[in-house]
């Protein structure tokens, strides 16, 4: 008995601000009408990384503002963040919600060694970024993970197994 398999594809609409840039690591932070917040956060998160770029965060980096479908300004304000640091930022925009959607899309579109994800709301200290990203780099862990809810996540990613 033959069957007959019918594909379905979807459209994916997806619009870029910026390119991907060949870095260290990707940060992405996704949004949903998030416009109150995404200025100060990206700005405090940019300022950071370029103040501890031999110490703490001695790695090339992007932020990734991963919109996804937001209804107000936020769009606006993450393209208005890329010109402002067009070295550093750039943005993608989803017609569709979920955050694990835009995770995915903002992944799919890296070209950086590490992908990173952060709260807009900076939730996890900001402070711990390179010594989670930096393991990931030379080779240490596979995984590294940050917790605002977990105290005794001591910022040392688990050794490879």
């Amino acid at each position: 008995m033959a069957t007959d398999k019918s594909h379905k594809v979807r459209l994916i609409r997806l619009s870029f601000y910026g390119s991907p840039k060949s870095v260290d690591a990707d940060i992405v932070i996704p949004i949903y009408n998030d416009e109150v917040q995404l200025a100060d956060s990206v700005s405090t998160l940019c300022s950071f990384l370029d103040r501890h770029s031999r110490d703490l965060a001695p790695f090339s980096w992007n932020i990734v503002i991963a919109d996804n479908a937001s209804t107000h300004a936020s769009w606006q304000i993450a393209k208005s963040l890329c010109d402002w640091c067009p070295n550093q930022v750039r943005a993608l925009h989803l017609a569709r919600k979920g955050r694990g959607y835009a995770l995915k899309q903002a992944w799919l579109s890296s070209r950086a060694a590490v992908m990173a994800y952060m709260d807009v709301d900076l939730s996890t200290d900001i402070g711990f970024t390179g010594s989670l990203i930096l393991p990931l780099l030379q080779g240490g862990a596979d995984i590294a993970f940050g917790s605002r809810l977990d105290a005794t996540v001591s910022g040392h990613p688990l050794p490879q197994t």
